[in-house]
């Protein structure tokens, strides 16, 4: 059976498969168990589109592990989706928060640069691009990226510092 998701890799969704198959073995048929693990690797190693004792599991006593199987691959899939959007929803808040912190200077008490080198670089190159493609002159994009790039780099109020060009 083949195991897509775009959020976890299908070594884990086959391993949760399997996790979850066995809390509902344990439920409904504890003794078909010891041979989960046997006919989880058969039935994650071929393409079957549901499940079939004649084939997958013929070898195996099993009369409800590759339904159990079959069903627990959406259900874990199902549970890592909703999972993944309760958290980038969080994250999303948490994320906003450090950012905020970064422009107010909050994020900086660590004593660490918040942003590297390289990331301030990006800051410098998005300002001047978009500072000129709004219609400002090179110097007022130069002066405006050093300005940004200053203060995510540093964001306590500088002291009286140089003033851009008019546009």
């Amino acid at each position: 059976m083949r195991v897509d998701s775009d959020i976890l890799p299908a070594t884990d969704i086959e391993s949760l498969s399997v996790d979850l198959a066995e809390a509902v073995l344990r439920r409904i048929a504890p003794s078909e168990i010891p041979r989960l693990r046997a006919a989880a690797r058969r039935h994650f190693a071929g393409p079957s589109r549901r499940p079939d004792r004649r084939t997958a599991f013929a070898a195996d006593d099993t009369r409800l592990t590759p339904y159990v199987l079959t069903a627990a691959v959406p259900v874990v899939q199902y549970l890592a989706a909703a999972l993944a959007a309760h958290y980038a929803r969080r994250t999303g808040e948490i994320v906003a928060g450090r950012v905020r912190g970064i422009i107010r200077g909050t994020e900086m008490g660590s004593g660490e640069a918040v942003l590297t080198a390289r990331q301030i670089g990006q800051v410098r190159h998005l300002t001047r691009r978009h500072a000129m493609s709004a219609g400002g002159t090179e110097d007022l994009a130069t002066a405006l990226s050093d300005a940004v790039a200053e203060s995510l780099a540093d964001p306590r109020p500088a002291e009286r510092g140089p003033t851009p060009p008019d546009p």
